[in-house]
């Protein structure tokens, strides 16, 4: 099928798409307003070493990178989220903190974003804001005293849900309600046995089509019986035939 055929027959059959478009969508809305929000907090530190002298200055820059990199992963441990329900004097239930923390590099630098995610955006503020001084009490623990994490942006209250992103969802739900509603469209157009030009005429019976008849929009079946009804007949009055 030509692209030219292909627009033809997705235009006929654009009520098909149009239904099926609106019914994805509706579809992935009622979906997103039935999943529970979660809400996520952010805070952001730096992962600094103790020099003692300038020439150890650029070698501790390279360290923060990596030392950046391995205290993301050590914050989305569970040794970490006993220290922050620790921390939190125990206010937030432990089954709500563990594995709601995560952590990240910031591209190559010596700084960490680390995140809280929960169903009550003050938790995921107070779990986030938390998280850092957990950090410092586990190296306080390890013995690495040379590292020292630093807040540089504290966690604040999330604006709004972070999931389930409804935008995200219905420009998924219309890519999905585009591409069924155009394999429906082309399905009806297959299975449909009717021809829709001449020259489609002409390729499915390899034969010219010598003449068209144009569509004809009869008249009303009351006022056809009224105009094809034959006269009266004569009446016979007195004797005689008159009209």
């Amino acid at each position: 099928m030509a692209v030219g055929e292909l627009y033809r027959a997705l235009w006929r059959r654009k009520l098909i798409v149009v239904a099926t478009l609106a019914l994805v969508v509706a579809a992935a809305v009622y979906y997103t307003s039935r999943q529970p929000k979660e809400y996520r907090a952010t805070t952001l530190v730096r992962i600094q070493q103790t020099i003692s002298n300038s020439a150890e200055a650029f070698g501790a820059l390279q360290t923060g990178g990596r030392l950046a990199q391995t205290y993301a992963e050590i914050a989305g441990t569970n040794t970490i989220a006993q220290k922050v329900y620790l921390g939190l004097d125990q206010k937030i239930p432990y089954d709500q903190i563990a594995g709601s923390i995560t952590g990240s590099q910031v591209e190559d630098l010596d700084l960490l974003s680390i995140s809280a995610t929960s169903r009550n955006p003050e938790w995921a503020r107070q779990i986030a804001s938390e998280a850092p001084a957990a950090l410092r009490r586990f190296i306080s623990e390890t013995g690495t005293l040379r590292d020292h994490v630093v807040t540089i942006q504290p966690a604040l209250p999330p604006r709004g849900p972070s999931s389930p992103s409804l935008r995200l969802n219905v420009a998924a739900a219309l890519v999905l309600g585009l591409l069924l509603g155009g394999g429906l469209a082309l399905l009806f157009e297959f299975v449909a046995d009717r021809a829709h030009s001449a020259d489609e005429i002409e390729r499915l019976t390899r034969r010219p089509v010598l003449s068209t008849v144009s569509k004809l929009d009869l008249v009303r079946a009351g006022s056809f019986e009224q105009t094809a009804r034959p006269p009266d007949p004569p009446r016979r009055i007195g004797g005689e035939v008159g009209s």
